[in-house]
């Protein structure tokens, strides 16, 4: 979304975002991260928001101008053999924490975001092409009501079917799974959206997105297309 973002409109209230933790977004550190200047940093090279984030906290926030990054296989043990820290994400992150986090300096990115900025961090929005919109307007709204149906019914159980599916799937307990999933917020209302653009103007001012994003194209099903600036 970052790039070539006029040829996309955000979906209303559909959204992968935290105001606070989000539990599967890590930095592992040998040190603490005020001491990462000069540092040699391993990246995964799964999601580019986080990697964004990551360089954005260092840089704007902690104030490190010489922090040196490699992308390399999501591999832990790997990982911090050869270097300082690394940023792990999703089913990575979690094991990597549930393994190996009381050994290291362990920092949810979300969570500094918003200790940083009161923002929540949108990590995923569900996005369709304009050009598609105006052709289907009747055909987008029912792809937008049956995401919503699905997390609605997720919602009604507490994420007690989903958590099991992925305990299955990936270990842990359904327990940890269903705080997990209930810790995140789906819905991408104005409070979201306002911190979005502002993670993008920071990128924009740090030099970390050449292209200077100043508003958010956002679908209202009842008004239609409308910015967010």
């Amino acid at each position: 979304m970052q790039k070539n973002h006029e040829q996309y409109v955000l979906m209303p209230n559909l959204a992968v975002s935290a105001k606070g933790e989000v539990r599967s977004i890590f930095l592992f550190s040998k040190k603490p991260i005020e001491e990462l200047n000069e540092c040699d940093v391993a990246l995964t090279h799964s999601s580019a928001t986080s990697i964004n984030l990551l360089k954005l906290l260092l840089k704007r926030f902690y104030k490190h101008e010489n922090v040196r990054y490699e992308t390399v296989p999501p591999v832990f043990d790997d990982m911090m053999a050869s270097f300082d820290a690394c940023l792990l994400i999703g089913d990575d992150a979690i094991e990597a924490k549930r393994h190996h986090g009381d050994s290291f300096y362990v920092y949810d990115l979300a969570e500094r975001w918003t200790a940083f900025t009161d923002w929540p961090m949108t990590f995923a929005v569900f996005a369709m092409r304009k050009e598609k919109l105006l052709d289907d307007p009747s055909g987008m709204h029912e792809l937008y009501t049956e995401w919503k149906e699905s997390q609605h019914k997720n919602e009604k159980d507490h994420y007690a079917e989903l958590a099991k599916t992925v305990t299955n799937d990936y270990g842990g307990t359904e327990r940890f799974w269903q705080q997990y999933f209930t810790n995140l917020r789906y819905h991408f209302l104005e409070e979201d959206q306002r911190g979005l653009l502002y993670f993008y103007q920071l990128l924009h001012e740090e030099g970390f997105l050449d292209q200077k994003i100043d508003h958010l194209n956002v679908w209202d099903i009842k008004t239609g297309i409308h910015s967010i600036t």
